[in-house]
């Protein structure tokens, strides 16, 4: 998905996609287009095609027997079912609570969902991929069933991975080895992979990943908030594995505050700045977000690629005055922002209203009462 720098607090988008391919088989990549003029219903913008868009716009996701409800939302979801199985790396069971995620062993898990797959089908929005929860949640021996189902179908593996320094130690204790040398012994480790955190590498893990073309998820908005610390975002950057960000715990839904997160932390971590750039950080965000989850047709504004695209206002109390650039969008501009949205070519979000979901906050507060059994006044 791309972002569509808007000046004008109200645009309206074009979506004849043909229109957006005008001229594209000339534009060389960083090269600025100005449209003024020539879409119909564009107002003054810009396009920058080395600006790829916010994708992770959130809905109620609910898995109710065989079929998957985004409450017509628009939103393209990858399932990572994740295995459960253990509460420690010494393979100690899940107790109390945790045992409703577990399905005992990783053969189980794997007809569960291969069952959930084929009931899913072709669906051209939504699709199935597997996670390790991570080396303490899933006995070694158990890992191969899991990473061989998700090799036979070719989809993502993620896993949490070195989130915390306790996690490494007690990984070492048992294993001898860090998360990471676990997950590269069990064949884990590869282009499909993603290992969500990846804040306490070793040089042999940064140099295992690389090698393999691990990619990573970093969550700067939870790892702060958990106080877990700060990951090694350039050696993980220089390497050849997919740098993408997630929200993990939710504390922050802002896809933007991560992506400055990264380099705001790593200005704290080394005290240096703008070791990042900007057009790096917003890649990370996107294309890079795409294809961790599997949708290697997007993310990026090419003849054939799915139309995603939003509209940021750059003339907002965060924004005005810093042009339309990348520099502003990433370094000040918030999810408030995002004025429109375009999911597949279809139009989802227009001057900040869900075209189908009119009522956002409220169906999320109701969703959540459900979730925690409490009234809805107390979810709000």
């Amino acid at each position: 998905m791309f972002v569509v720098l808007a000046e004008q607090k109200n645009i309206a988008l074009a979506h004849e996609l043909d229109n957006l391919r005008v001229g594209l088989e000339h534009v060389e990549p960083g090269e600025v287009l100005d449209f003024f003029g020539k879409l119909p219903g564009v107002i003054n913008r810009t396009i920058d095609i080395e600006a790829v868009i916010l994708s992770d716009y959130k809905v109620i996701v609910s898995v109710s027997g065989s079929r998957v409800h985004t409450a017509g939302a628009g939103v393209r979801l990858t399932l990572l079912d994740t295995c459960y199985l253990s509460s420690g790396p010494d393979g100690a069971p899940l107790a109390g609570p945790q045992e409703r995620f577990g399905d005992g062993t990783g053969d189980r898990w794997a007809e569960r969902v291969e069952e959930l797959r084929q009931q899913l089908g072709t669906q051209r929005s939504v699709q199935v991929g597997a996670a390790l929860h991570s080396v303490r949640g899933v006995p070694v021996d158990q890992m191969p069933d899991v990473v061989e189902w998700a090799s036979v179908h070719g989809v993502p593996l993620h896993v949490h991975s070195s989130e915390q320094t306790r996690e490494v130690e007690q990984c070492l204790a048992v294993h001898g080895r860090t998360p990471t040398g676990v997950l590269r012994d069990v064949g884990a480790l590869g282009p499909r992979t993603t290992a969500v955190h990846a804040t306490h590498l070793t040089a042999e893990d940064i140099a295992d990943m690389d090698r393999t073309s691990t990619g990573v998820c970093f969550c700067p908005t939870t790892e702060r908030d958990l106080g877990d610390g700060i990951g090694p975002a350039p050696a993980l950057l220089a390497g050849r594995g997919l740098f993408s960000l997630g929200s993990d715990s939710h504390a922050v839904i802002d896809l933007l505050e991560e992506a400055r997160a990264v380099e705001l932390d790593e200005r704290l971590a080394s005290q240096t700045r703008g070791t990042i750039a900007a057009d790096r950080l917003l890649r990370a965000a996107t294309y890079d977000g795409h294809h961790a989850l599997g949708w290697a047709d997007a993310g990026e504004l090419v003849v054939g690629a799915r139309a995603d695209l939003v509209a940021v206002q750059m003339d907002s109390i965060r924004t005005a005055g810093g042009g339309a650039t990348v520099e502003n969008v990433v370094f000040c501009a918030a999810a408030p922002d995002v004025t429109d949205v375009i999911i597949d070519g279809r139009t989802v979000v227009v001057d900040r209203k869900h075209v189908t979901v009119p009522d956002v906050e409220a169906d999320l507060a109701s969703a959540i009462a459900d979730l925690m059994d409490v009234p809805v006044e107390a979810s709000r």
